[in-house]
């Protein structure tokens, strides 16, 4: 995995979750809601990602420091998954204990999580591809 793949994973992410909420916007905006649940989709949106650079930071670090001291690197799938779910698991219980937030956060929380897997399931389906298609190009 490269700085590359730790980045495209969380844009992947981050664009999942932007996506979920434009279509719970639709949603609203079909069962009652005001245009005004368009632009609180804008300002979610770019909260958001403004509250997920701490994420990307950390799983930068991450990748930084398992890259210098992992025996073989190329092993870097249950890791990964593990800083997903931590990084998830620590917004969950800042979410919880530090803003008393109960079934919204929860919400974000499994969409988030989700997000996440995905992304990551994907990024890790490219590098396989690219290493599958490495091994099968003959010598010069």
């Amino acid at each position: 995995m490269k700085y590359k793949h730790v980045f495209l994973i969380w844009i992947l992410a981050d664009v999942f979750l932007a996506l979920g909420l434009l279509g719970f916007t639709i949603y609203e905006q079909f069962t009652g809601g005001s245009l005004d649940d368009l632009s609180m989709f804008l300002a979610i949106a770019a909260y958001g990602t403004m509250i997920s650079l701490p994420s990307l930071c950390v799983m930068l670090l991450f990748h930084f420091v398992y890259t210098k001291s992992a025996k073989n690197s190329s092993v870097y799938r249950i890791p990964y998954l593990g800083l997903i779910i931590g990084i998830n698991v620590l917004y969950l219980l800042i979410g919880q204990f530090g803003f008393d937030m109960t079934l919204e956060f929860n919400v974000f929380y499994l969409g988030s999580t989700a997000a996440g897997l995905l992304a990551f399931y994907l990024v890790d389906r490219k590098i396989r591809k690219a290493a599958t298609i490495n091994d099968k190009t003959p010598a010069a």
